[in-house]
């Protein structure tokens, strides 16, 4: 599965896969918006590629969404959103990467990044809502989660989430994410983290647990890249893949938090503010891609975020690089802030354009929404 970073060009085939879809099925368009998914991108008319995103919602973005809204106590708009996740979940418990927000149809691209959201978002909703609303869309995911992983023993990989169906790949963001679901969900079997009693039924709660040790134990073993004195430095794309991409650092860096490992996660943190915070000369400051020479000279706005995200976690106050990044990406387009600084397209981490999207202002709702919760803690 390609990683969040090679988004447009990604976005690009599932569209055009869901096109060929609807057109084999005779399905036509309806003349109002059929599904409430959030639109992820709002391109310029006329724009190369623009008629391939415009008209789709994709699944990552609404359940980003889900979890941004419902920690900033938004939980009825959470809840509309996860009520129409849970009528587009496929009979395995599954979900298309994106849909048709006209026509409904999905784009019959199952990635295992896309599930552990959807269930990392359920988790959130019934934590902060204490409603078990949508536990069957949670215990749907969960289990095609446990169903797709790497199941051969003495594999590194062990116990890891697969790309997709029919797959071997593995990345970073999947199963770092699929950890904190795991987690998540693990934790609610025994009533909600913030006080509610309400206890989620129907999981195996010791299948759970040791699937979370066991993609626990992977992700230590394959993923952290250490230094000569075996000290984590940075967080590997994939098991076999060096490459430093930024979301794999945040994700990671919210990992390693997660299970104490501050220094780790500071030293993460700390590396790539070395190798990939840049400063424009017009003073603009953010995060590009990836380390790699080869990844896009772009400011990415969702990637920058998600890296002032980790350093509230950790417990930095990232106040100048949030609104900073909010100022250089802002719309007109209500909810929505520009993916990159400029246009980059060609590249081998794919796509990148100046386009309203949706995912970034999410991101950035879920960071000051954190920063609150944060800030009554410590009063």
């Amino acid at each position: 599965m390609p990683p969040r970073t090679l988004l447009i060009g990604c976005l690009v085939l599932a569209a055009l896969a869901a096109a060929v879809f609807a057109a084999r099925s005779g399905a036509a368009p309806a003349a109002e918006p059929a599904i409430a998914l959030l639109p992820s991108f709002q391109p310029p008319a006329g724009a190369d590629g623009a008629s391939l995103v415009e008209d789709r919602g994709w699944t990552y973005d609404s359940a980003l969404a889900v979890i941004a809204y419902a920690t900033a106590g938004r939980t009825k708009r959470a809840g509309e959103l996860l009520a129409q996740l849970s009528e587009l979940q496929n009979p395995d418990g599954s979900l298309d990467g994106s849909y048709s927000l006209t026509g409904g149809a999905g784009d019959k691209v199952i990635r295992g990044g896309v599930i552990a959201w959807t269930a990392a978002a359920a988790t959130r909703y019934r934590d902060f809502a204490c409603s078990g609303s949508y536990d069957q869309l949670l215990r749907g995911t969960v289990r095609w989660l446990l169903n797709n992983r790497d199941m051969r023993r003495g594999s590194a990989t062990y116990g890891m989430v697969l790309g997709g169906p029919g797959m071997d790949s593995i990345a970073a963001e999947h199963n770092l994410v699929a950890s904190a679901a795991f987690a998540h969900a693990l934790d609610e079997t025994g009533g909600s983290s913030r006080g509610c009693k309400l206890p989620l039924r129907g999981l195996p709660r010791r299948q759970l647990a040791r699937a979370n040790r066991l993609l626990d134990a992977a992700i230590n073993r394959t993923l952290l890249a250490r230094d000569d004195a075996g000290r984590v430095t940075a967080i590997r794309q994939g098991p076999a893949d060096d490459a430093i991409a930024l979301d794999a650092q945040a994700y990671g860096a919210l990992w390693l938090i997660r299970h104490g490992r501050l220094e780790d996660a500071r030293r993460v943190i700390d590396n790539a503010d070395r190798l990939m915070l840049l400063a424009r000369p017009d003073g603009r400051v953010g995060y590009k891609p990836f380390a790699e020479p080869w990844g896009p000279d772009v400011l990415w706005t969702e990637g920058t975020l998600q890296m002032a995200f980790a350093k509230i976690r950790l417990g930095q106050r990232p106040g100048r690089l949030l609104r900073e990044v909010r100022a250089w990406a802002a719309t007109s387009v209500p909810g929505m802030l520009l993916h990159s600084d400029r246009d980059d397209l060609g590249s081998p981490a794919g796509d990148y354009h100046r386009w309203p999207a949706s995912a970034p202002a999410a991101w950035l709702t879920l960071s000051q929404a954190t920063l609150r919760h944060q800030d009554r803690r410590g009063s």
